[in-house]
C-alpha cells in the first residue's frame, strides 16, 4: 500500500503536475496572442465575432454581447474570428444590389466594421497585435521572475576539454598570476562575467554574462572563425585577479550526428552528490545530498578541487570524507576507476591496428579521423570495432557490462534491473559487451528476452521486454564497465589478446605470477612490464589457461589510461541568484531578456537557413512538451522562465514572412500598400495553400527529429 502510495505521488509529481502546468503556460501564451489581436481589432472598430483558446469542437463557452468567448476541446492554438476575415479569400465578392444599387443587406463585404474594410494601417496594426502581445507577456514574466529571484548556472567554468580553444586561450592579466602579466589557457574556477565578439548579434545584446547558459548560447551562434574577449576573475593566493582572454570555437559531434560548437569548457559543479532526474544512479556507498569534504588529504571546498586531484590518483583506494545536510561526516574508502584518458581518442580497426584521433567525425557507413599529426583517414563503419571513448580496452580485452543507470519507467526498471547490477547473460550469450547488448536487443523486436544479472555476490534471473520506438528496440540502462571482477566480456578481433588465445568469460588471475584482481590491477601490473613480455594467466571452473604478449608501444601504451573518482556520479550544478528587488531594474532587466531571446531566436533562424545548423537540430512539439516538463519539475519560476522563452520564439515564428501565419498577412498588407489594391483572390488562396503545406512539412520534419531524439536517448 506505501509503496502504491509513493508510485502515485511520483506520478503526480514527475508528470501530472508538469504537463498540467505546461498546459496552462501554453494556454496563456495563446490566449495573450489572441488577446492581442481581440483589443486592437476592438480598438480599431473591427467586429470580433468569436475569441476562442484552443482548436477544434467548442468545449465551453459564453456570448456577451457581438462576441462568443469559448474554449475549445483540442489545447492548441486559438483564434479571433473577425467580420470578413478570411484568411484564404481575403477579399470577397461584393453583395448583391437591387435596381438602384444599393445593397439588399449588410454583408461582409459592405459592412463597415469588416475587417477587409478597414485600412491597411488599422489590418496591420491587428495582425501585428498577436507578436506584440507575445513580447510585452515574455518581459512582464521576466520582471516577475527578476524580483522573485531565480538559480542560474553560474558563469564559472568547472573543467576544460584537453585541446580544445579553452585550453589554448591567451589572458592578458591586470597584474601578473603566478608572475606573469600573460597565460595560457582557461582553468577551472575561472568566473567569466562578460564576453565581446565581432558578430552582429553580440553589438545587439548585453555582453555581460550572469549565466553558464549565455556562454553556451554565444558558442552555438558563432561564426566559423569567430573569436571572442572574455573577462575572466580567477582567485590566486587568496587575491582575485582581473584579465582578458583571447577564446575561438570548436565544432564536436553529438551523438545524433549533428555538429555542435562550443569553447570546450564545462560548467562548474558544487562537490554535492545529486541526482539525474528520470534515472535510478549506482552511488554506493554514497547518498544524494551529500557534500564531499576531503578527498585523501586534499581539502574539498568547490569542484575543480575533485578535479585537480584527479592528476594524484593511482589504482590505491582513496579515503573520501562527505557530509550530510546535518554536518555529520562519515568516511569511505573508494578505488578509482581505470578509465581511458579523456583527452584522446582511440580508435581500433578490424585488422588489429590501433589510431589515435584529434578528431572522429562519422558519417553513413564511413568514418573520418584526424590523427594526431593533423591528417584526415576515412575507413568503412564496420572496419572500426571499437572506440576508447566508449569502451575500456587493454590489450583488446573488454570488461563485463554494468548497469550504471537505469531510466524510470524503462523496460529495465520493471523488470527489477538496478543500476550496478553486471549482466551475466542476455538471452543465449553470455557476458556480452556493450556493442553486442545493443545487437542483441535490436534483434529481438520488442520480443521478450531473458536476462542473468549479477548483484552483491548473488545471480539472479528476470525476463525484460525491450521497448520498441521507431524500429529500435531500447531496455533502458546506461552500459558502463563491471571494473571490479577482471572477466573479460570481449575479445577485440586483430588485438594481442586474441592472437594469444585469451577467451572472453574466463577470469584473469595473473600477470607474471603478480596476483590481479581487478581490472586497474591488471593495468598497474601491464604498465610495470611495458616493453616486456608477460605471461598472463585465466581460469575457468578449475581450468588454467596461460598466454604470453609481448608488450609493444603498438600492443600497450599506458598513456592511453588514467584513474578518476566519482565516474557516472551527478553532482549539483553550482548556480548564482539573480533578484532585482528594484521594480526599475527588474523591469530593465526583463525588457533586456526579451529582446536578447528576441534575437537569439532569429540568429538561430540564420543559421538554419544559411546551413550552420543542420535541420535535425528544429525542435518539434514533443521536444518543446519534453523540456517544458523537465522545467515544470523544477518548480513554477523554471516553467514560467520557459513560457517566457516560448512566448518570444512564439513572436518570431509568427511573424515570419510565411503565409498563413501573421508575417504572411503582413506582407500581403504591405503589397497591397504599394500596388494600392490588394492581390487577387486566386493568388492569395494559392501562396496560402503552399505556406500551409509547408507549415505541415516544417511539422513533420520536427516531430521526426523529436522522435529520433527520443529514441537515441537526447531529448
Amino acid at each position: 500500500m506505501e509503496l502504491l502510495a509513493f508510485e502515485a505521488g511520483e506520478l503526480l509529481g514527475h508528470w501530472v503536475l508538469p504537463i498540467l502546468g505546461f498546459l496552462i503556460g501554453l494556454g496563456l501564451v495563446v490566449f495573450v496572442h489572441e488577446l492581442g489581436h481581440f483589443l486592437v481589432a476592438k480598438l480599431v472598430g473591427i467586429k470580433v465575432e468569436r475569441f476562442a483558446i484552443g482548436m477544434g469542437p467548442r468545449l465551453t463557452g459564453f456570448t456577451k454581447g457581438e462576441t462568443e468567448y469559448c474554449i475549445n476541446i483540442l489545447p492548441i492554438g486559438g483564434y479571433v474570428k473577425m467580420t470578413g476575415q478570411d484568411d484564404f479569400a481575403p477579399n470577397p465578392d461584393q453583395a448583391p444590389t437591387d435596381g438602384d444599387d444599393k445593397p439588399q443587406e449588410i454583408t461582409p463585404a459592405t459592412d463597415p466594421r469588416a475587417f477587409q474594410n478597414k485600412s491597411v494601417g488599422a489590418r496591420f496594426a491587428v495582425i501585428s497585435a498577436g507578436v506584440i502581445m507575445n513580447l510585452i507577456f515574455a518581459a512582464l514574466l521576466f520582471v516577475i521572475i527578476g524580483m522573485i529571484g531565480k538559480k542560474y548556472p553560474a558563469p564559472v567554468i568547472g573543467d576544460v576539454v584537453a585541446g580544445s580553444p579553452a585550453s589554448s586561450a591567451q589572458i592578458t592579466w591586470d597584474e601578473p598570476v603566478d608572475s606573469q602579466k600573460t597565460t595560457v589557457g582557461l582553468t577551472g574556477g575561472d568566473r567569466i562575467t562578460r564576453i565581446e565578439g565581432d558578430s552582429l548579434w553580440m553589438k545587439l545584446v548585453d555582453n555581460n554574462v550572469y549565466s553558464f547558459s549565455k556562454l553556451s548560447m554565444v558558442a552555438l551562434l558563432a561564426n566559423n572563425g569567430d573569436i571572442y574577449t572574455m573577462s575572466v576573475e580567477r582567485e590566486v593566493d587568496g587575491k582575485l585577479r582581473h584579465g582578458k582572454a583571447l577564446v575561438g570555437v570548436t565544432s564536436t559531434e553529438s551523438n545524433i550526428g549533428t555538429m555542435r560548437k562550443g569553447f570546450g569548457i564545462f560548467s562548474a559543479m558544487k562537490p554535492v552528490i545529486g541526482q539525474l532526474d528520470g534515472m535510478q544512479l549506482d552511488i554506493a556507498p554514497f547518498k544524494t545530498g551529500q557534500r564531499i569534504t576531503k578527498v585523501g588529504q586534499t581539502t574539498i571546498g568547490n569542484w575543480w578541487d575533485v578535479d585537480a586531484f584527479r592528476k594524484e590518483l593511482t589504482h590505491l583506494p582513496v579515503e573520501v570524507t562527505v557530509a550530510d545536510a546535518e554536518g555529520k561526516l562519515s568516511v569511505h574508502s573508494v578505488k578509482p576507476s581505470l578509465t581511458p584518458a579523456a583527452d584522446r581518442t582511440v580508435l581500433y580497426l578490424a585488422d588489429g591496428r590501433a589510431i589515435e584521433a584529434l578528431r572522429v567525425k562519422p558519417k553513413d557507413d564511413i568514418v573520418t579521423v584526424t590523427d594526431k599529426q593533423g591528417a584526415e583517414h576515412e575507413f568503412p563503419a564496420q572496419d572500426v570495432v571499437r572506440r576508447s571513448d566508449e569502451q575500456l580496452d587493454l590489450l583488446g580485452l573488454s570488461p563485463r557490462v554494468r548497469a550504471v543507470t537505469v531510466v524510470d519507467g524503462s523496460p529495465a526498471r520493471k523488470a527489477g534491473i538496478r543500476p550496478g547490477d553486471i549482466i551475466l547473460q542476455y538471452g543465449e550469450v553470455q557476458n556480452p559487451s556493450p556493442r553486442r547488448l545493443v545487437e542483441l536487443t535490436k534483434s529481438t523486436g520488442g520480443q521478450e528476452i531473458s536476462i542473468s544479472v549479477l548483484r552483491n555476490g548473488e545471480t539472479l534471473s528476470m525476463t525484460v521486454v525491450p521497448r520498441v520506438k521507431d524500429g529500435r528496440a531500447q531496455i533502458g540502462i546506461g552500459p558502463g564497465g563491471d571494473l571490479e571482477h577482471l572477466v573479460p566480456a570481449d575479445i577485440r578481433p586483430g588485438s594481442p589478446a586474441a592472437a594469444a588465445g585469451i577467451l572472453p568469460g574466463w577470469t584473469i588471475k595473473s600477470v607474471n605470477d603478480t596476483p590481479v584482481e581487478t581490472w586497474a590491477d591488471l593495468y598497474v601490473a601491464l604498465a610495470q612490464n611495458a616493453g616486456k613480455k608477460v605471461r598472463i594467466e585465466s581460469s575457468m571452473e578449475g581450468v588454467t589457461r596461460s598466454a604470453d604478449i609481448e608488450l609493444t608501444p603498438e600492443a600497450f601504451d599506458p598513456k592511453l589510461y588514467t584513474f578518476s573518482l566519482f565516474d557516472n556520479f551527478a553532482f549539483e550544478m553550482l548556480d548564482q541568484t539573480i533578484v532585482l528587488r528594484n521594480p526599475i531594474k527588474a523591469v530593465h532587466w526583463g525588457i533586456g531578456q526579451t529582446w536578447e531571446f528576441l534575437i537569439t531566436n532569429y540568429a538561430s533562424l540564420k543559421q538554419l537557413i544559411s546551413g550552420e545548423v543542420g535541420a535535425k537540430e528544429v525542435t518539434g512539439p514533443l521536444g518543446i512538451g519534453s523540456y517544458a516538463v523537465m522545467a515544470g519539475r523544477k518548480g513554477p519560476l523554471e516553467l514560467a522562465h520557459f513560457m517566457a522563452f516560448i512566448s518570444v520564439a512564439l513572436a518570431v515564428m509568427n511573424f515570419l514572412p510565411i503565409p498563413v501565419v501573421d508575417g504572411g498577412h503582413a506582407v500581403f498588407l504591405l503589397i497591397e500598400k504599394l500596388r494600392g489594391r490588394p492581390l487577387a483572390a486566386k493568388t492569395v488562396w494559392a501562396v496560402q495553400v503552399a505556406g500551409l503545406v509547408l507549415l505541415g512539412l516544417l511539422l513533420v520534419m520536427a516531430t521526426w527529429n523529436d522522435i529520433v531524439k527520443l529514441v537515441t536517448g537526447t531529448l
